[in-house]
């Protein structure tokens, strides 16, 4: 999927001409793309067309050369049928290499060159490996891309296959992770912290514990009837007092009318809460406080 960047869509030359269209009844220029086939030729299409230095982004998630065949047969009604691949589907789909790990190096070799090539300045490639050739694929992109823009390596949770118990012995541990190695095009690339909308329940606020097992004699008080003998509180008995009359306040006069957290930015959002809940565990009561 290639997508131009808005901003420099008019100036870059097209062609791909599908011909079922007329061209003046629909602007390419402003289209994304999916091209099927080789991505070699495909790259060395776009570096033709002027797309060098041009992308942003480039996900690949390319064989892991764990020498399987993927192609499967289809079974309509009683007839099973059998479709003998195209050179293209047979790279894409048997992951099965005739000169072993060195023949799948080589074919990601030339692929990820072009792909340096295509990046933008600050643009960033992100590769989805396993353990089956992740280490070899990090020192040739160390090569390509350069060492010093490596910038993480994204451990991704895959299932665990839950067999070990089924035997005795093991010749290794189950594997319960894939990665995606990240690199960038030079120094000027930056990253945005990744963020999601928080959700209702968290828009509200969240309740921690204000009890903490560190052992500080003047940090421990009557709070709400209860006395600690060990442990400590994490506030002051005075902020302590004052939070719990701060959500006393809440619960008498506003908790009918409004939430917490509208009670909370009502006041400039500079008050704090302290409440008496039931707890797990050892301890019947805990101490929670309000943080927006």
């Amino acid at each position: 999927m290639v997508i131009p960047n808005p901003e420099k869509a008019g100036q870059l030359p097209m062609s791909f001409r599908d011909n079922m269209i007329g061209e003046d009844e629909l602007d390419k220029q402003k289209m994304n793309r999916l091209i099927w086939g080789d991505n070699l030729l495909a790259m060395q299409a776009l570096l033709a067309q002027g797309y060098e230095g041009k992308i942003n982004l480039i996900y690949i998630d390319p064989p892991f050369d764990s020498k399987a065949d993927y192609s499967h047969k289809i079974k309509l009604g009683e007839t099973e049928l059998t479709k003998e691949p195209s050179v293209i589907e047979r790279l894409a789909y048997k992951d099965t290499w005739a000169g072993g790990t060195d023949s799948y190096l080589d074919m990601l070799y030339p692929r990820l060159q072009m792909m340096k090539r295509l990046l933008a300045p600050d643009g960033s490639i992100y590769v989805h490996l396993d353990w089956h050739v992740g280490h070899y694929v990090k020192v040739m992109m160390d090569e390509i891309f350069g060492k010093d823009n490596f910038r993480n390596e994204i451990i991704v949770r895959r299932t665990t296959k839950h067999t070990a118990n089924q035997f005795e012995d093991l010749t290794s541990l189950q594997v319960a992770n894939d990665v995606l190695m990240v690199y960038a095009k030079s120094e000027k690339t930056k990253f945005h912290p990744p963020q999601k909308e928080a959700s209702e329940k968290q828009k509200e606020g969240s309740w921690h514990l204000l009890f903490n097992r560190a052992n500080r004699r003047t940090m421990r008080y009557p709070l709400l009837g209860v006395n600690i003998t060990s442990g400590q509180w994490m506030w002051s008995k005075q902020r302590a007092d004052q939070a719990v009359e701060n959500y006393k306040k809440y619960q008498a006069e506003y908790a009918n009318r409004m939430s917490i957290k509208e009670f909370y930015e009502q006041n400039d959002s500079e008050l704090e809460f302290v409440r008496k809940i039931l707890t797990p565990a050892n301890r019947n009561i805990g101490f929670l406080q309000e943080k927006m």
